[in-house]
């Protein structure tokens, strides 16, 4: 059976980290790695240039800002794209002094979603697209145990993996109103969920990190329709995962996956003809103990390689007119 990363322990390995990193002046950062073929992989963030220290997370929004919940420093940083330049500008701290951050989101408004596990909360941070600024933090939701991960439907409904709980709850986006509604559970009777990802149909996608595995949810679940159904999608047995901590879901179906323990990223790509999933891929390389994975528009994979301290993303070969990470690609 797998541990489970006890608060304590994390924190300790953050601290450890910590002392062995130098913590220089933040500056962007655009390092190309060797990567797999027809993609190019690049470090667009790490400790020596951004401060980072055991990143567990990382958001892209429409724009290619980049969002990392920077976990050992206890803080939530955003790296700007430039669209101009084609470059990440000046590092910005969104929220500091949260207690071990594990896990961001962003919608389509640009609001930033914070899974502050280490405070057993769940914070906002808006944003102002007339002021072009950011807020101040809101909390959403309540009566959460050490949530280790967020994410946002494309309608903004917000969905937490409510990890000491063992249950996936969701917090509803009224847009009439402007307001979110009262929490709702879609997910129980789960084993240390450690992630939560949201598709474009509605399904939600549960790492299950007491069992190393990822079942989806149909779309519409809660406890008001008495939806219990729960379908397995990866395993340790039938996909070797070891301590998967992170998801994510393209809008074809692909599903990714960081396969913690095992120091890959790995791909499962979803077939409509044959309504199952083929053969997994890895994605990326030299990893150590990535713990989180985001998507954006153009397909490009972003990854929270954690153990070398560092964000990297995966860009798709603009000479490639495949749907290779479940998105079409730019004319």
């Amino acid at each position: 059976m797998p541990c489970y990363r006890s608060l304590s322990a994390r924190l300790y390995a953050g601290e450890m980290l910590m002392m062995l990193s130098v913590l220089a002046p933040v500056a962007p950062l655009l390092r190309a790695q060797s990567g797999t073929p027809n993609v190019t992989q690049t470090a667009i963030a790490d400790s020596n240039h951004n401060g980072l220290v055991s990143p567990g997370a990382v958001a892209v929004d429409t724009d290619e800002n980049i969002f990392i919940a920077d976990t050992g420093n206890n803080r939530v940083v955003e790296e700007p794209w430039n669209s101009s330049t084609k470059a990440y500008g000046a590092q910005t701290v969104l929220a500091g002094n949260l207690f071990n951050p594990h896990s961001a989101a962003v919608n389509a408004s640009g609001d930033v979603f914070v899974a502050d596990t280490g405070n057993n909360r769940i914070i906002e941070i808006p944003w102002n697209r007339t002021s072009k600024t950011f807020g101040a933090l809101t909390e959403i939701g309540s009566g959460f145990d050490s949530p280790h991960g967020v994410a946002v439907a494309a309608n903004g409904d917000v969905y937490i993996a409510d990890t000491g709980n063992d249950r996936v709850v969701e917090v509803p986006w009224d847009r009439a109103k402007q307001t979110f509604g009262a929490q709702i559970t879609v997910a129980a009777n789960l084993l240390q969920p450690e992630a939560v990802a949201v598709g474009s149909g509605g399904k939600v996608y549960i790492v299950n990190l007491g069992n190393s595995g990822v079942v989806e949810v149909p779309a519409g679940c809660s406890a008001a329709t008495s939806c219990t159904s729960q379908t397995t999608v990866a395993s340790q047995q039938n996909n070797g995962l070891a301590n998967p901590t992170g998801v994510a879901v393209g809008p074809t179906g692909n599903l990714y996956i960081a396969d913690t323990g095992n120091n890959r990223v790995i791909l499962l790509p979803w077939t409509p003809s044959t309504n199952a999933y083929g053969a997994q891929k890895e994605i990326g390389s030299q990893l150590v103990g990535p713990e989180g994975v985001a998507l954006n528009a153009m397909g490009n994979v972003y990854i929270a390689d954690t153990g070398n301290n560092q964000v990297i993303k995966i860009a798709q070969s603009s000479s490639s007119p495949h749907n290779r990470g479940g998105f079409r690609m730019r004319p």
